[in-house]
């Protein structure tokens, strides 16, 4: 399908949210237009394809594009998809970096004689949004590779200060993606179903065929049939400005006692509006979440006063006001000693990402495993791509077979190894996040659920109850997994840290992160039941 000038104007407002971060600026030449959709290309060059490019090269190369210097050209170069993007950095007349894409072409053999960026899969983590459902995993803020140390300092600095962006109080309910489409509410479980604007997405029959049996099925159901009695007060402008006709997405939490619930007992009936996402045919991610059109959708409903339907009420979420901790100089230096401390330990300088120390960290291993040097350069690399970039695509069978056998059982061990060297790096700041989130949560005043007390007595009684049930297995593990955690959880207060909450989300630089606190153990504990 050839491209339009609409679908670059939504690839380049997604790399301007990317490349944002490091102060680059993206732009296209009219000339772009024209050879993106050439029939030189031999195959045509898609939306996602772009997508792909500039996300892949922004996590490897974002940082030293910034230091190539004015009026530098080169070419992004994906080996994947064989395509070459020729750009130029120049300043703008406010000093600022644009990355000024001139063209782009399928080549697989693509020859210049300027600088050559290449990558094939930089990282091959999807772009997260939020949690359940066709979105997959929210972030915790050590958990993005592109994040500076010094980046974390000042964030935890805004944390500690009360000054985060679009806080809001993270529900711990079932995800659903709305559209509307033709005045027909459509969800979508996976990413199938966000494909070309809900093509396969689930009607009401089909959510209930889908969910036949479940306890959460009539949940689904009669949340779509209020949100379409909702939608349907309207008019069709309102409706097209917040769906697109299926380009966006809403993310909604179901929730609902004892059908659509999990840890957290709200007490309430509710369709919480986190934001749309807008979507390629591939059901790609091109933007990232837009909470303004919850906020509107909100007003809307509330205006036409169709926001109370016969089971759910409809709202946006709870902003969270966190106020600037009491003692925060105290604080601030506190954590920051802990901070540096941990990147002492660890190698890091402030400039440094999570990345450039997992590199850093890798390679010396791999240097103690083959002292004489006999592994080829590029079979390091793709041992690395595996380690650092968590790239499975590489095949594992392969790249032994291209590995001496001298040192073949010392590099497979540290890929045995791989998750315990990965939580040797991360868990000091998992530690020092989840000390912090329990600090600040505390200081919430108000949450979704009705009763907080009933809510704190509900899951005090559910660790109670999965306790009792993995002393019984007798299962070592188990015990072992129920000891780490019931660890964890005092280490952060115990139960004086536990509020009736899962905590909050908030955006910083372009990421949607989330700060849970205690809920962290609380939900590793209640999750044991499930493996007895």
């Amino acid at each position: 399908m050839i491209l339009t000038k609409k679908d670059l104007d939504q690839v380049e407002r997604y790399a301007d949210r990317l490349y944002k971060a490091v102060g680059v600026d993206v732009e296209f030449t009219r000339h772009f237009l024209d050879r993106v959709n050439d029939i030189r290309n031999e195959k045509q060059i898609t939306s996602s394809e772009l997508i792909r490019l500039f996300k892949q090269s922004f996590k490897k190369y974002g940082k030293q594009l910034t230091k190539l210097g004015d009026g530098v050209q080169a070419v992004l170069h994906d080996m994947k998809t064989d395509i070459n993007m020729p750009f130029v950095i120049q300043p703008d007349r406010n000093g600022e970096l644009d990355l000024i894409a001139k063209t782009v072409m399928r080549k697989k053999n693509f020859k210049t004689t300027n600088k050559k960026l290449s990558f094939e899969d930089a990282f091959n983590e999807a772009v997260t949004i939020n949690e359940g459902g066709a979105f997959g995993h929210l972030s915790h803020p050590f958990d993005i590779n592109t994040f500076t140390f010094k980046d974390l300092q000042e964030l935890i600095i805004k944390i500690l200060s009360g000054e985060l962006d679009y806080a809001e109080e993270k529900t711990d309910g079932h995800n659903l993606m709305l559209t509307v489409v033709d005045g027909q509410v459509l969800a979508a479980r996976n990413k199938s179903h966000l494909k070309n604007k809900g093509r396969d997405a689930l009607d009401v029959p089909a959510m209930a065929k889908k969910f036949a049996g479940r306890e959460n099925a009539l949940a689904y159901t009669n949340a779509m049939e209020d949100f379409k009695n909702a939608v349907d007060s309207l008019s069709d402008k309102q409706v097209l400005k917040i769906f697109d006709n299926g380009s966006n997405f809403m993310s909604v939490e179901v929730i609902m006692p004892k059908a659509a619930e999990n840890v957290i007992k709200y007490g309430v009936t509710e369709l919480r509006l986190h934001g749309t996402i807008k979507h390629n045919d591939d059901g790609e991610p091109i933007e990232q979440i837009n909470k303004e059109n919850a906020r509107m959708l909100d007003g809307m409903l509330r205006q036409k006063q169709s926001d109370r339907q016969k089971t759910f009420s409809i709202a946006k979420l709870n902003r969270v006001d966190l106020p600037r901790i009491s003692d925060f100089n105290k604080k601030r230096s506190q954590y920051s000693k802990r901070l540096n401390a941990i990147m002492k330990s660890i190698g890091a300088k402030p400039s440094m990402t999570m990345r450039d120390v997992r590199i850093n960290y890798f390679n010396a291993l791999l240097n103690r495993a083959d002292k004489k040097k006999q592994l080829p350069k590029s079979v390091r690399q793709q041992w690395l791509s595996r380690w650092v970039d968590y790239n499975k695509s590489i095949n594992l069978r392969v790249l032994k077979k291209q590995t001496p056998e001298s040192i073949l059982a010392d590099v497979s061990n540290i890929e045995k190894e791989l998750s315990n060297h990965n939580k040797q790096l991360t868990l000091p700041l998992e530690k020092l996040f989840l000390q912090l989130g329990a600090e600040v949560l505390s200081l919430m005043g108000k949450f979704m659920a009705i009763n907080p007390n009933d809510a704190i007595k509900n899951i005090k009684k559910q660790v109670d109850d999965t306790a009792k049930k993995v002393l019984s297995s007798g299962d070592p593990k188990l015990i072992d997994k129920l000891n780490y955690e019931l660890g964890r959880l005092e280490q952060l207060g115990g139960w004086n840290a536990v509020i009736p909450s899962e905590g909050i989300t908030f955006m910083y630089k372009g990421e949607l992160l989330k700060l849970t606190g205690a809920f962290a153990p609380i939900n590793q504990l209640t999750g044991l039941s499930f493996r007895l």
